[in-house]
């Protein structure tokens, strides 16, 4: 089996659960960087700091929990 780090665009897809992405990452032993972990967080962050989605917020603070749980597995 292959080890591979993935970037942040990969990790992005995976979580969003995009097919193809997901099924050749089952494939594999698959690792990320802090900086990735970094990277995601900051997203996370700008996304729920925007104004406009104040009618957004728990739907967005629901979705930290699995980026948190797929990170630190």
């Amino acid at each position: 089996m292959s080890r591979y780090i993935l970037d942040t665009d990969h990790v992005s897809l995976i979580l969003c659960n995009h097919p193809q992405v997901t099924a050749n990452a089952s494939l594999h032993q698959i690792a990320v960087t802090v900086i990735t972990v970094k990277e995601l967080f900051n997203g996370w962050i700008v996304k729920i700091n925007d104004p406009s989605a104040v009618h957004n917020l728990p739907t967005l603070y629901s979705q930290s929990l699995p980026v948190t749980n797929e990170i630190l597995v």
